[in-house]
């Protein structure tokens, strides 16, 4: 499957995460300035890669536990001629990166719906009963990438509890606010952006 959005063309593979309203929102709502370095986890097709690199960033690095996904991003990467700026890796959230590299700008969708424990854990929307296994992993060591106004921008569901995430942020030193939102059905999904401010 292909398509275009967002002034970039992308191509889906068939066991790779699609493209959808949480990742349009993340889309809308990040804010990349020309020049920045750039980190994305849980990448999928790597849709926000692509757009962060159209917009300016002088590197991305795009991460995905799929391999089909990291295939995925390299093929989008070099459609849209930036195979030079976008490094795609096949790894388990931010396992791969070396601690105090620091970006400027840091996005991630990860699985963040509650399901019943028999779920598949493969799903692309499974995360645990409370909507955040991977959301909590990913913040316990989010700060090992960030400096001073580095932004990360998170996308998650309000059946996942976005207090606790906000407070988390907050005691890490970061200033949070929920910078964008979208109602679907018996949920909200919003993006939370957090600036570091040390």
């Amino acid at each position: 499957m292909m398509m275009e959005i967002f002034g970039v063309k992308l191509v889906i593979l068939k066991s790779v995460y699609p493209p959808s309203d949480d990742s349009y929102l993340l889309v809308r709502e990040m804010v990349i300035n020309k020049g920045d370095v750039v980190l994305e986890v849980c990448a999928g097709t790597g849709i926000a890669s692509v757009v962060a690199a159209s917009r300016g960033a002088r590197e991305v690095v795009s991460i995905d536990v799929n391999p089909e996904a990291a295939l995925n991003i390299a093929i989008n990467a070099v459609l849209n001629g930036y195979e030079d700026r976008i490094h795609p890796i096949c790894a388990d959230l931010t396992s791969p990166l070396r601690p105090n590299f620091t970006y400027d700008v840091i996005l991630i969708n990860p699985p963040y719906l509650p399901v019943e424990d028999k779920v598949d854990e493969a799903l692309w929307w499974s995360a645990g009963v409370d909507g955040r296994k991977i959301i909590d992993r990913f913040l316990s060591n989010v700060k090992d990438y960030v400096k001073e106004n580095s932004r990360v921008y998170l996308v998650q569901s309000s059946l996942s509890n976005v207090e606790k995430t906000i407070s988390y942020f907050s005691k890490m030193g970061f200033e949070t606010r929920i910078k964008g939102l979208v109602h679907k059905f018996f949920e909200d999904i919003v993006v939370v952006e957090a600036v570091y401010s040390g």
